[in-house]
């Protein structure tokens, strides 16, 4: 108490800020209570199978890509609960620094908008995967496909099955 008294943050506080530290929270803007709420937020996302990730990323309106993994799953979710967090003016610091409209736009519009300027969202569909190019070079332009799944050319479309 007398560390605290004389200005000095607790004990508790410094380890806690630590802590968010390592796992890429910022601490400068937020409270003691916000950044509990967002190491425990983070603590469960860390603690759930990937397919629970995959619908927490659904519900958001975010587009799951095929390759994509759980820990940057988890570093994306961490990012909307820490916005969600900030305090408004900060918010609003950030969004215009992606540039993201955000005078006069209500607070609850704000994350949204942070999510669809950040990661693929479903509305954006196919044309905003960082595998399109991939994908398009499997197909020819007339919309045949060149080759059929993971096979090198001139080997068996389907792995053969031994006789039993």
């Amino acid at each position: 108490a007398l560390r605290e008294n004389a200005g000095f943050p607790a004990a508790g506080d410094r380890a806690l800020r630590r802590r968010c530290r390592e796992k890429g929270i910022p601490v400068d803007s937020l409270s003691t209570e916000d950044l509990l709420e967002i190491l425990d937020a983070v603590r469960q996302l860390e603690e759930s199978k990937v397919s629970d990730l995959k619908r927490v990323y659904e519900r958001w309106g975010m587009l799951v890509e095929a390759g994509l993994e759980k820990a940057d799953m988890i570093r994306s979710l961490t990012e909307i609960f820490v916005w969600q967090c900030l305090p408004v003016d900060e918010l609003r610091r950030i969004c215009k620094s992606k540039n993201v409209p955000a005078s006069g736009v209500p607070r609850e519009e704000l994350v949204p908008a942070m999510i669809a300027a950040t990661w693929p969202t479903v509305g954006q569909a196919q044309n905003a995967s960082r595998y399109k190019h991939f994908f398009d070079y499997l197909h020819s332009s007339s919309g045949t496909s060149q080759r059929q799944g993971p096979f090198p050319p001139g080997q068996p479309q389907r792995p053969q099955q031994r006789p039993p």
